[in-house]
């Protein structure tokens, strides 16, 4: 778990840790993380930094490993884990039970600690619930609670809590960080950059071999269509990736890149290191400009989808406009 060590460097990890050895701790937290796939393991890392045997999160002492498991007496998570299920969302049930087990003493140390895993999706009625408890926090209490928005809690909420945000990171620190998980380099590469800042994307993709198909469908697109009739067909290829588009919309970016980054003669700077030869044959047919406007179609198609655009017109337009590009700067 490397790429959870991440987090130690971030300002809002630094700062709780500050406040612990002050020992000025708040009586509740909400850290916002953009990262949906990662945020409960990111929760139980702020929680074994308060039960750490070494004071470090160690993840080897007796209290990290319990709370890894979630099986440590003075620190309770919600919403349970289901051998075989997807984790459930937070229910006014496990609210109610936090309440009353934030006034039993704590088994093992000074503090009870009670972490809400996926907070956005707590419902007003579960909130207002929690609010007493907020207001006034029995002695020894610290809720730590993670959510992608601070905006699904209330205001009435989110006035009682400490804020601390977890940043995107970057490429080459999600690269650097998931080194041990994944063995294939330039698979790690693309979906370290394709992973909008967030370790679990980056996860996601880099043990998705439809990740790959994507790569080898972006080659064939600037390889092969040569023509429009070739457009319908690559149209129908490209459709089937309609529920992860912009994922396959930031691997024909890097593909492109790359074809630029050899053609220019920067061919260090190709991610696809395995794939070098496709890519020169890519880029081939392609004018440096041309290239820059595959890149510049690409982010165009992601900002129709946030906007809703219908899906197969955006990769009809796209695919046209490549191809439109691709001759257009053969004549200049």
């Amino acid at each position: 778990m490397n790429y959870l060590s991440l987090l130690s460097n971030t300002q809002a990890y630094r700062t709780f840790i500050k406040e612990r050895d002050e020992g000025t701790l708040s009586h509740a937290y909400l850290v916002v993380s953009p990262d949906a796939d990662m945020n409960r393991a990111y929760i139980k890392y702020f929680a074994k930094a308060l039960f750490c045997e070494n004071q470090t999160v160690c993840n080897a002492c007796r209290a990290c490993e319990l709370i890894e498991s979630e099986r440590y007496g003075d620190c309770t998570v919600y919403p349970a884990e289901k051998e075989g299920e997807k984790t459930q969302k937070i229910v006014t049930a496990d609210i109610d039970d936090l309440v009353r087990q934030s006034y039993l003493k704590p088994v093992e140390g000074a503090r009870r600690v009670f972490v809400l895993a996926g907070a956005e999706n707590l419902t007003e009625q579960a909130q207002n619930k929690l609010l007493k408890t907020l207001e006034e926090p029995p002695q020894g209490v610290v809720i730590l609670m993670i959510a992608t928005s601070e905006y699904a809690m209330l205001s009435t909420v989110r006035s009682r809590v400490k804020k601390l945000e977890l940043p995107y990171f970057t490429p080459e620190q999600i690269t650097e960080a998931l080194r041990d998980e994944v063995e294939d380099e330039d698979r790690l590469r693309l979906a370290a950059v394709s992973a909008g800042g967030t370790i679990g994307k980056a996860l996601k993709l880099a043990r998705d071999n439809s990740f790959l198909d994507m790569v080898g469908l972006s080659l064939q697109i600037l390889t092969n269509m040569q023509k429009s009739s070739d457009v319908l067909s690559f149209s129908t290829l490209v459709m089937k990736y309609k529920t992860s588009l912009p994922a396959f919309l930031d691997v024909l970016e890097i593909v492109a890149r790359d074809a630029l980054m050899f053609k220019t003669g920067h061919k260090n700077m190709v991610m696809n290191k395995s794939r070098v030869v496709e890519i020169a044959k890519a880029g081939f047919t392609f004018a440096p400009a041309a290239l820059i406007g595959v890149i510049e179609r690409c982010g165009e198609a992601k900002q129709s989808l946030k906007y809703n655009a219908n899906t197969q017109m955006v990769v009809d337009t796209l695919l046209f406009g490549i191809l439109e590009g691709k001759y257009q700067w053969r004549k200049s």
